[in-house]
């Protein structure tokens, strides 16, 4: 299906004459199954769970074309650390995920502690950061219809903030991001950079390839499913992240003496973390 949406969107954008299907916006399945016999090194496969990928698509061959392609983008436009960057994005729930230790008598069977309420709001947050240490400003996704300045109170300083309906990211919230990756990373014919991600389906697009192409943005993505293997901000930014969120939630609590995080008190802690973990050791 993604294939048969990239097919139109650029028989579109090139002003091709087409049959394919207005409503839908795809190429049909006839044009595929004849793709498909022009190009007999692709075939349609049935996918598997999601656990059961991550577990094949591991695998020595995918891992050595993608580390070749990698190499290959590197030598051929010399692109050093700094200039190579890794995107991923995680998450931010209001609610934490654990209850932080409390001191307390020895024999005691329940102790309590603050959390936020049980129900929470969750904000996708984009992170990006160099080889070389340099990390781009986050982007926040909320889910909510209408922006409100309140959501940016003392948030991340050259923070992006958007809005989707569940607070997810897609393919135009993408092209947005890489806007304000370029303002920030600043690349040049002479001084291009490399960008590492996963391959998401709103990472992939007629749009998002011209602007990568036009804008001297060389983009890599992953193999299907081993971010939780060769994605580094999984490995050991995200973690350290968390664990410094939550504990800026419980301190919130503790000094607000409010019952809850809520999504307007997210930038502002998630801030407070942000500046703690964002070293060179963790990029």
């Amino acid at each position: 299906k993604e294939l048969r949406r990239i097919a139109y969107r650029f028989a579109e954008d090139n002003g091709l004459k087409h049959s394919f299907n207005k409503e839908t916006c795809l190429a049909g399945k006839d044009w595929l199954y004849s793709y498909l016999k022009r190009n007999t090194n692709l075939k349609l496969r049935q996918p598997e769970n999601t656990s059961l990928n991550r577990i094949s698509a591991f695998n020595e061959q995918e891992v050595k074309i993608f580390f070749d392609n990698l190499k290959a983008v590197i030598h051929k436009f010399e692109i050093d650390p700094h200039r190579t960057y890794n995107q991923d994005e995680t998450g931010i729930t209001t609610v934490q995920k654990k209850c932080p230790k409390v001191l307390a008598l020895k024999g005691a069977k329940r102790v309590g502690g603050a959390t936020s309420g049980e129900r929470g709001r969750t904000i996708t947050a984009v992170f990006c950061v160099s080889a070389g240490g340099h990390y781009i400003p986050p982007m926040l996704i909320y889910p909510r219809k209408r922006m409100t300045p309140n959501l940016q109170v003392n948030g991340p300083h050259g923070a992006l903030y958007c809005l989707s309906n569940n607070g997810w990211t897609n393919s135009e919230l993408f092209l947005e991001w890489l806007a304000h990756f370029k303002k920030h990373s600043h690349p040049t014919p002479e001084d291009p950079v490399l960008l590492i991600l996963d391959n998401h389906n709103s990472h992939i697009s007629i749009p998002a390839y011209k602007f990568c192409k036009d804008s001297n943005i060389h983009m890599i993505s992953l193999p299907p499913h081993t971010s939780h293997r060769l994605q580094p901000l999984d490995l050991t930014f995200f973690g350290p992240l968390k664990n410094a969120l939550y504990r800026e939630y419980d301190l919130h609590l503790m000094r607000s003496g409010h019952e809850k995080i809520t999504e307007y008190d997210v930038a502002g802690l998630l801030n407070q973390a942000f500046i703690k973990v964002a070293t060179m050791s963790n990029a």
